[in-house]
């Protein structure tokens, strides 16, 4: 299960922090979960191991959106903070109903934990499948 956290850091701390992001998480994510698992795919595909191979496809595809919701989440992050930066949230504008910046920050939160919960889904979806496959195989 995997779930957004949040904190609160100096405004200047900003770009700090998400390179923090991207060179500790998201790199080892990349590193640890992506590239070894195709390099284990690959083997497993050479040695005509399939099982296996679809096994490190899936585990590999689930990296990847694991990493996609965090490249997200420093997108959104540098997004508000160039917004603020250029003083674009501090200029009064007339903004249609339902666009005001709490309902925007609402879906996007929303959005998160959907992409959250659509990957836990996916997950266990995995889990389920492997258990068929191991009492078909039986």
């Amino acid at each position: 299960m995997y779930v957004n956290i949040g904190y609160t850091v100096k405004f200047e701390d900003v770009p700090k922090t998400v390179e923090k992001m991207m060179s500790e998480d998201i790199g080892a994510s990349v590193v640890d979960g992506v590239l070894d698992k195709v390099e284990d795919s690959i083997i497993a595909i050479r040695e005509q191991n399939i099982d296996r191979t679809i096994q490190l496809i899936d585990e590999t595809r689930k990296n990847l959106m694991l990493i996609d919701a965090q490249l997200s989440n420093c997108f959104d992050i540098l997004s508000g903070y160039q917004k603020e930066k250029l003083g674009v949230n501090s200029q009064p504008e007339q903004q249609p109903a339902g666009t005001d910046l709490s309902s925007l920050q609402d879906l996007q939160a929303t959005r998160d934990q959907l992409l959250v919960r659509i990957a836990d889904l996916k997950e266990e979806l995995g889990q389920v499948d492997m258990e068929n496959e191991e009492d078909a195989s039986r």
